[in-house]
């Protein structure tokens, strides 16, 4: 359990899905679990590139073209549709990003990036410990690359309930920025 699973399904086989999830979300005759629709069983699509039926609807936003943001010139324009419940883990994107929220909310937590020299800490020293043996070495606070995905972009640290004996360094990370989106 717990570990990702990639599936290949027809979109309106996706819908229906959506469509059954609300409807237990909805159930109120199973409170004890939040719901009728528990949130491990989630299917979150991820990381598609936008249909071609909806990108002949969507006009990217100026500053994603004009060079005021990013490279300047519109390289990937993916979509990521969850239901209700649907969290990812702490990670970084590779790629520069617009995010838009169309229905429901989305809360976000921006952290800072490591430094260039930041190494991922494969030990199970602190940064207490690691600062005693040398001042210089940087250390991850997220441990990236450590999560159960195995994606080097994606964090081991579940920011919501983290776990400070199995990653104390994560107690001296900066403050993340939390936002909403409605």
């Amino acid at each position: 359990g717990g570990g990702m699973v990639t599936s290949k399904i027809q979109f309106g086989d996706y819908i229906s899905y959506l469509d059954m999830a609300i409807d237990m979300a909805g159930d109120t005759s199973k409170e004890e679990a939040g719901g009728g629709f528990e949130t491990q069983n989630i299917v979150y699509l991820a990381q598609n590139e936008l249909f071609d039926g909806l990108m002949r609807d969507f006009t990217p936003p100026p500053f994603c073209t004009d060079g005021s943001v990013g490279r300047g010139d519109l390289y990937a324009t993916k979509i990521w549709i969850g239901p209700l419940g649907t969290v990812s883990p702490l990670h970084y994107d590779p790629l520069d990003n617009v995010v838009l929220q169309f229905v429901g909310e989305k809360v976000v937590t921006l952290y800072p990036p490591l430094s260039a020299g930041t190494k991922a800490m494969n030990t199970t020293k602190t940064l207490l410990e690691k600062e005693e043996e040398d001042k210089t070495e940087d250390v991850d606070w997220y441990y990236a690359g450590l999560g159960p995905s195995g994606q080097k972009n994606v964090a081991a640290v579940d920011i919501e309930r983290p776990d400070f004996e199995k990653y104390p360094n994560f107690k001296l990370a900066p403050r993340g920025l939390t936002v909403r989106l409605e």
